[in-house]
Formats: structure tokens, sequence, C-alpha cells
């Protein structure tokens, strides 16, 4: 009943918002040992992650905001998480350097992105296929390390594999601007 009053391009906005909200909660219950909730809200987390633009295309409920928010939600909610599973599950080098680099990498696009926006250059600010499959794989890295031993060999080279994937995507996205701003 409610829906019809609802506009539906807030749907997918509503969607990225909850988003930003499971961050604090993951890392709440990280840090009181509730891995199992921790685990739940992690999927959740993903699969709005993965859901809000599904959304937002199949209603036809895109907005400047929604294109704002959505990014803006990813970045908090995975960098939450994997500083939630460095400082309260598996406090190893690794994961702290996959941290500072996932942290710097997407500080990078968020001022890059805010940037862009505030000199309203025309430029082209959709994300790299690559950072999709880069998160999807931060994910299962963190699922795996809430429950299965610290030093196991499979999730540190996993681990690394994700390091290399994010250095990755930095380098698509600068060399995405450099020419999107040679044509404009």
């Amino acid at each position: 009943m409610i829906w019809k009053y609802l506009d539906k391009k807030y749907i997918p906005i509503g969607i990225s918002s909850f988003r930003i909200l499971l961050s604090p909660l993951f890392l709440y219950l990280l840090s009181v040992d509730k891995k199992t909730f921790g685990f739940v809200v992690l999927v959740l987390g993903a699969v709005t992650d993965f859901l809000d633009g599904y959304v937002a295309r199949s209603l036809n409920a895109t907005s400047k905001f929604g294109e704002l928010i959505d990014p803006l939600a990813d970045k908090v909610f995975v960098n939450c998480v994997m500083w939630g599973i460095y400082a309260y599950v598996t406090p190893l080098p690794s994961t702290l350097i996959t941290a500072i680099i996932l942290s710097v990498r997407d500080i990078f696009l968020l001022f890059g992105g805010a940037y862009i926006t505030f000199l309203k250059k025309n430029l082209e600010i959709k994300p790299v296929y690559m950072s999709k499959i880069c998160t999807a794989l931060i994910f299962i890295l963190c699922c795996l390390v809430l429950f299965i031993k610290k030093n196991n060999t499979y999730i540190i080279l996993l681990n690394y594999f994700v390091i290399f994937l994010i250095c990755t995507t930095m380098i698509m996205y600068i060399l995405r601007y450099i020419k999107n701003k040679k044509k404009s």
C-alpha cells in the first residue's frame, strides 16, 4: 500500500543508505566477537551493494543523488568491512596492507569524483568492471576470514590477489580519467 505513495527513485537510494547504516553495525558486531551476526550483516551489505544499481536500472529510477550516494555507500561499507576484519579478526600485515591500499584508492576516487562533479566536467564517471570483481572478492575474502584460521595460505594468497586488483583498478581509473580529460 505505501509503495504507491513512494517515488520509485527513492528505493535504490534507500538501499544504498541502508548499506551505510550497516557499516557501524558490522564493526560493532566484530568488536563484541559476534562473527556469525557480522557475517549476516556482511552478506546483507554485499547483496545491497549489487542490488541498488540493479533496482535503479530495472525501475528506471536513476537519479543524480543516487549516482552520488551509491558509490559513497560502496566505499564506506567495503572500507568498514576491511578495517573491521583487520582490527577485530585478523591483524596480519597482509590485511593491513589491503585495508590501507583500499582506503587510498577509494579516497582518491571520492575526491576525484567530487572534483569532476564540482567543476561540472563532462567526464564519464562509471565504475570499471574489474572494480566490481575486486569488491566481490573482498567480500568473499572477508567472509572466509571470519570462519577460517587467520594464517591460512589460500586466504593470504587471495588477500594478495585482492591487493593486486585494487592497485590495477586504481591504475585503470587514472588512465580512464586521463583519456577522458584529453577528449574534453
